[in-house]
């Protein structure tokens, strides 16, 4: 060309990575993703364990509060097939107004959930108690390092929240 001058191709701008560099890069990118994965599996347990809980606390709050504004008698009782009530909390559990499903709560379970009380349902009366329904849900989840919790309604039909370390001398719900 006239008048162009020619420019130096300039090798210190077109440099890359070396077979071993990525090598090295990618070894570490391992360690890594092995070191993550154990915390990312716990994570969805939790996730999943607190997702019960929180459904579980939703239905005895939406059945206490049906009870309360129909000024019937709402029961809640756990459920395997999502029809009757044979206390298999772990598959699920019906809300029922005179033996009429209202709501049905299919349930994956990542661990077991029990009911531990004087009668096998939960009867919100029309004031909001469960006058002989008191007692205490336990989830002992499937893996044995997370902490397990207890869903405890009182006679008021009032629940709290206790958790308890796999390893607690009074754990005896979730032995096996």
């Amino acid at each position: 060309m006239i008048g162009a001058k020619e420019m130096p191709m300039n090798y210190q701008s077109q440099r890359a990575f070396t077979l071993v560099e990525l090598a090295i890069i990618v070894s570490l990118i391992a360690v890594l993703v092995s070191f993550a994965l154990p915390a990312l599996g716990e994570l969805q347990a939790r996730n999943a364990r607190d997702a019960i809980r929180n459904e579980l606390m939703a239905s005895l709050a939406n059945a206490r509060s049906t009870a309360v504004t129909s000024g019937r008698t709402v029961e809640l009782c756990g459920s395997s097939d999502g029809e009757a009530c044979d206390g298999a909390w772990s598959f699920g559990w019906l809300v029922r107004v005179n033996k009429e499903t209202i709501h049905t709560h299919r349930m994956i379970s990542p661990g077991q959930l029990s009911w531990h009380g004087v009668r096998k349902v939960i009867r919100y009366q029309a004031n909001g108690t469960t006058s002989l329904s008191n007692g205490r849900f336990v989830f002992c989840p499937a893996m044995p390092t997370l902490e397990n919790w207890h869903l405890i309604i009182n006679r008021q039909g009032r629940t709290r929240i206790e958790t308890r370390a796999p390893d607690a001398p009074s754990n005896r719900y979730c032995e096996t």
